[in-house]
């Protein structure tokens, strides 16, 4: 098994910051099993995840 990083971006209503289990499940439906994950850049309405984790 290899670990994969992919960048995910997150849409949130009003700048909000998203909860964990948003973030945890959007990077499970790009196709990973998070291992690790960090919030890189935020632009307006929009959060961008950079998430490691096992390719399920």
């Amino acid at each position: 098994m290899a670990i994969i990083e992919k960048r995910i971006r997150i849409k949130v209503k009003n700048g909000s910051l998203p909860e964990i289990n948003i973030i945890e499940n959007a990077i499970l439906q790009a196709g990973l099993e998070p291992v690790r994950w960090a919030i890189v850049d935020i632009n307006e309405n929009e959060y961008i995840i950079l998430a490691n984790g096992i390719q399920k």
